[in-house]
C-alpha cells in the first residue's frame, strides 16, 4: 500500500511510529536512512511506462539499483521486476560497479556476475531481455529512503522515501556519476508491506496524518516530469 506525502510530515511521522518500529539492519550507522540510485530502461515506444499506466496486470520493469554513495567496487544489482496480477517477484543479480560496461558491452556472465548459479540464470534473463527487447537506460532516479520493520511483527515493513529526483537518458554505467536534476512535482511516499490485518495503531497514524492510498510510480512520475513519453509520441505539452 502506498501513500503519497509531503516532505513537511517526514520528521513527525517517524517520531509517531517510533514506538512501534524498529530500523532495518541496513541503515548505515548514524543515518536515518540511505540513498537509493536506480536507471530504469525500457523500449523506444516507453512500452513498460504505458503499461503501468494503462494498468496491466501482467507486467515488468527492468533496471539497475545502487546504495549510498557508490564506488568502483560497490555492488550493483540488475534487476527484473515482475506484476503477475497482486503478485510481484524480482529476478536479482549482483556485479561490481566497475564491470558494468564490459557486462553490458560482452554479456560474460561466467566471470562478472557474483553469487551462485541462480544468479548468474538472474542475469542472463535480464541480459536477454535489454537485447531482445532493443531496451535502453532512459531515466536515473535518486531518492533517500528510511526502512522499518514492526517491533512486534517482522512481517510489516514501512518505508519513508523522500527527494525523489531523477535525470533523462543516462549512460547504463552512470549509476553513481552525474546528480539528477530535475526534482521530482511528487518527490515523497510511504509504502507499507504486511500480510493480513493492518495493526489498529497503523490505522491510527494514517487516518491522524490524512494519508490517502495511491498508486505511486517513481519510475512513470520521474518521465512525466520529463515529458518523456509524449515527446517520443510527437505531441507537445499543452
Amino acid at each position: 500500500m502506498k501513500y503519497p506525502a509531503t516532505q513537511d510530515t517526514l520528521a513527525p511521522l517517524r517520531r509517531a511510529l517510533e514506538p512501534f518500529v524498529v530500523r532495518d539492519r541496513h541503515t548505515p550507522p548514524g543515518k536515518v536512512g540511505y540513498t537509493i540510485h536506480s536507471i530504469y530502461f525500457d523500449t523506444p515506444g516507453f512500452d513498460a511506462y504505458h503499461q503501468k499506466v494503462n494498468g496491466l496486470q501482467h507486467r515488468y520493469k527492468v533496471r539497475l539499483r545502487g546504495y549510498n554513495e557508490g564506488a568502483d567496487d560497490a555492488p550493483v544489482v540488475l534487476e527484473i521486476k515482475r506484476k503477475n496480477d497482486r503478485i510481484v517477484s524480482k529476478a536479482r543479480a549482483w556485479a561490481l560497479h566497475r564491470d558494468l560496461d564490459t557486462l553490458l558491452a560482452t554479456g560474460d556472465v561466467e566471470r562478472y556476475a557474483l553469487g551462485d548459479d541462480r544468479a548468474k540464470e538472474d542475469m542472463c534473463r535480464f541480459l536477454y531481455r535489454i537485447r531482445r527487447h532493443g531496451l535502453r537506460p532512459v531515466v536515473l532516479t535518486r531518492y533517500e529512503r528510511e526502512a522499518y520493520f514492526g517491533r512486534f511483527n517482522n512481517d510489516l515493513r514501512i518505508t519513508l522515501d523522500s527527494s525523489l529526483c531523477s535525470r533523462a537518458f543516462p549512460g547504463a554505467t552512470e549509476l553513481f556519476g552525474r546528480q539528477p536534476v530535475v526534482r521530482a512535482r511528487r518527490d515523497t511516499v510511504v509504502e507499507v508491506k504486511h500480510y493480513g490485518a493492518s495493526p489498529s495503531w497503523l490505522k491510527s497514524i494514517v487516518s491522524d496524518f490524512g494519508l490517502r492510498r495511491a498508486s505511486f510510480s517513481k519510475y512513470c512520475n520521474c518521465l512525466d516530469d520529463h515529458d518523456l513519453p509524449r515527446r517520443s509520441s510527437g505531441q507537445t505539452s499543452p
